[in-house]
């Protein structure tokens, strides 16, 4: 049986998963169909040999339901990202970031604290965030991870990665000390 012909026979049961996720899914009917569609079409071409009809239907289905899930998913983290928090964006009621770190009218004011402003901006925005909040405002990374809807684990391996690039650019002494008062 030819793609096209199984596409065919099988319309009725496409248009059955493209009802069904649709409701998931911020697209047009058409939309969400035609993604079935190609689903089906990739895993019908990709089926193993096999003499059965049923296996190739089976694993085409498979195949397109796979492809509505990670649209699925694609859209559930287009709903949770956030907007970046730039250092030195302003922020309604809190300052920005960097007034965390104390500067030099600050009688906090040590030569580290030009080591660390430094360095925090050499690292991505993420990475700032998350470091900024973790370290100097004193949220768990736990909860962190639960405010930008990613994982505990995606969280603390951020950190791990952050606090590696922030190690090397700053003295060796500057840094044991942030992490000892922090």
């Amino acid at each position: 049986m030819t793609t096209t012909q199984a596409l065919d026979k099988h319309n009725g049961l496409i248009h059955y998963w493209a009802r069904k996720y649709q409701k998931s899914l911020d697209l047009d009917y058409d939309d969400v169909f035609q993604i079935a569609q190609i689903g089906f079409v990739r895993g019908w071409e990709q089926a193993p040999e096999n003499p059965s009809e049923d296996y190739h239907k089976n694993y085409a289905i498979r195949s397109a339901r796979n492809l509505l899930n990670g649209e699925r998913k694609k859209q559930g983290r287009l709903k949770r990202s956030h907007n970046l928090i730039y250092l030195d964006q302003q922020l309604e009621g809190v300052g920005c970031l960097l007034d965390l770190i104390p500067g030099p009218d600050d009688p906090e004011y040590d030569d580290n604290s030009v080591y660390i402003q430094a360095a925090l901006k050499t690292l991505k925005p993420k990475d700032q965030r998350l470091l900024m909040h973790v370290y100097f405002a004193g949220l768990p990374a736990t909860e962190y991870a639960d405010h930008e809807g990613i994982t505990h684990q995606a969280a603390s391996h951020r950190l791990k990665k952050a606090l590696t690039k922030l190690k090397a650019a700053i003295p060796k002494p500057v840094f044991q000390e942030l992490l000892s008062t922090r």
